[in-house]
């Protein structure tokens, strides 16, 4: 990779993250932050990676947007939230990986400590709006379990691991029918008699 001149323009990345802005946070979500020099018909044009910490904040600030999206959208949920959680990964690699690799960041930094509440939150928020007999034994072990599934997916999937056996599908679309499998949806009136409903 080429130097950039001293004299190169330093901008800000426009953020492609949602305008809705959690109660927790003051200011809209961070764009991302890409390291890299282009060319612009005013000359180079570079950017400046940021810190770790900068970068996780960052990640759980448009993960948790986005599930925010998800939400909101449909009654169950659950299924589209961990949807969101792949697109994500596949979408912003570089965040993704920071993330989950804590002794790279500031682990008590307050402003990443309520990113990845409020990501959490979001999360759990999506078990609660499972019908009473599709939450578990507690709403934490779903929580838990969601979490597992959509993540063992993203990772296999940024790795190229899945790559056989998804063919020309797309994760999306392949984690989005295993999700509705894995939760179904439950018609309240039949759980009386032990019958469920699935997609």
């Amino acid at each position: 990779m080429s130097t950039c001149p001293v004299n190169a323009v330093t901008t800000t990345a426009i953020s492609d993250a949602p305008s809705s802005t959690p109660p927790w946070r003051s200011s809209p979500p961070r764009a991302p932050s890409p390291s890299a020099c282009v060319t612009s018909p005013a000359g180079p044009v570079c950017r400046t990676p940021r810190p770790p910490t900068t970068s996780a904040i960052e990640g759980y600030e448009i993960l948790a947007d986005s599930m925010q999206e998800a939400l909101a959208a449909t009654p169950i949920p659950l299924p589209e939230i961990g949807v969101r959680y792949v697109k994500f990964a596949l979408e912003h690699p570089a965040h993704f990986e920071v993330m989950y690799r804590p002794e790279l960041y500031h682990r008590d930094d307050p402003e990443l400590l309520a990113a990845k509440q409020w990501a959490r939150r979001t999360l759990r928020a999506g078990i609660v709006t499972l019908p009473h007999g599709r939450r578990g034994e507690a709403a934490e072990f779903g929580v838990i379990a969601a979490w597992s599934l959509a993540h063992g997916f993203a990772v296999l999937a940024r790795s190229g691991n899945l790559a056989e056996d998804l063919g020309e599908a797309s994760p999306l679309s392949v984690f989005r029918r295993i999700a509705q499998r894995t939760i179904p949806a439950v018609d309240p009136v039949s759980e009386a008699d032990g019958s469920t409903t699935r997609p």
